[in-house]
């Protein structure tokens, strides 16, 4: 139905100007809003602030569960045998083959088969994906190891 104005009794609002100007009102105010708390009161919703001192590094620096596989991939190179910049570069070429080997999967498996379990390939290599992940995630958990000077 077309908007017409000679024939709206009231039953229709049309979407441009109304209420995109209404909708814009409302959320330029609550904006406001946020943006005054955030500039004027920047610490209202802060727990009570601690000094950070930072000569002191914590001992149990560890990265969530999740990231536990990359990071103990970054591991993998010893710092003092390579040197500190290439062994990082190594441990990340290590990851970054093996996103990009992930990312070229679809092109690469060109397997007419559409069920997974019938394609053996496939299989082989999501598992063991799985299992280095998993290995490599335990191994970050229960590392105890002295890594450029900090205990972890």
């Amino acid at each position: 139905m077309k908007y017409n104005k000679d024939n709206w009794h009231g039953e229709l609002e049309p979407f441009w100007p109304n209420d995109v100007i209404d909708k814009g009102i409302i959320a330029s105010i609550v904006l406001g809003f946020f943006f005054a708390v955030a500039f004027f009161y920047p610490a209202l919703f802060l727990p009570p602030e601690i000094p950070a001192d930072p000569t002191t590094t914590p001992l149990a620096v560890k990265p969530e569960w999740y990231f536990l596989a990359a990071y103990q991939t970054l591991k993998l190179f010893p710092a003092d045998k390579l040197g500190g910049e290439l062994a990082e570069l190594m441990g990340m070429g290590v990851q970054m083959i093996a996103i990009t080997g992930l990312m070229f999967l679809p092109f690469l498996d060109r397997s007419p088969e559409k069920n997974w379990r019938r394609r053996p390939y496939f299989l082989k290599l999501v598992f063991a994906g799985l299992g280095v992940f998993l290995i490599l995630t335990v191994w970050g958990a229960i590392s105890g190891e002295v890594h450029w000077g900090i205990k972890f």
